[in-house]
């Protein structure tokens, strides 16, 4: 049997957890259930709750005067402020370097793009040109102007060059704009 000295030692963080309701729900459950059947401790809590009341009962009321809040709304107000002027300039930032970025790309892609389709035009005319007496480019070109008439023997030599510059300037700048 325990004196009640020792009992309290063994339930006083507990009891004082409870009083501050920092007891998790499982040691709240465990502590209820012992308080139903302890007068011991029953009575130090009954005791430890009168304590409290009487602190509160005898400290003086704080009362803040308006000029404090006024101060202290102005600073709440001036941090939110210098914080979302702060993000403001975070976000510009980010934004000038994703423009950066940007425009880089595209310079990049022009500078490889173009002359590369300009280049492959220039090829495929001139293999056109050197394959115009072969057997192949001069069926395709006669068979395609017996269907549309002569005059359009012009037409399909373009159209037939410019689907292959097409091709090869596309090869080229895939081949250009490779990751190194």
């Amino acid at each position: 049997m325990q004196s009640r000295e020792e009992h309290l030692r063994e339930w006083n963080d507990a009891l004082q957890d409870a009083l501050e309701g920092e007891l998790t729900p499982a040691a709240r459950a465990s502590f209820d259930a012992h308080l139903q059947s302890c007068e011991i401790c029953q009575e130090q809590l009954a005791e430890l709750e009168r304590v409290d009341a009487a602190l509160v009962a005898a400290l003086p009321r704080l009362t803040l005067d308006d000029a404090f809040e006024r101060r202290l709304l102005a600073t709440i107000d001036s941090s939110d402020e210098r914080a979302r002027a702060a993000k403001r300039r975070q976000a510009e930032r980010e934004i000038d370097r994703a423009r950066q970025a940007l425009a880089r790309d595209w310079r990049r892609n022009l500078v490889i793009v173009v002359p590369s389709i300009i280049a492959g035009l220039v090829l495929a005319y001139s293999l056109s040109t050197y394959f115009s007496g072969s057997e192949l480019m001069r069926t395709l070109i006669e068979e395609g102007a017996a269907r549309l008439g002569r005059d359009a023997a012009g037409i399909m030599r373009m159209a037939v060059t410019s689907v292959i510059g097409a091709g090869i300037g596309l090869t080229i700048a895939r081949w250009l704009a490779r990751p190194n």
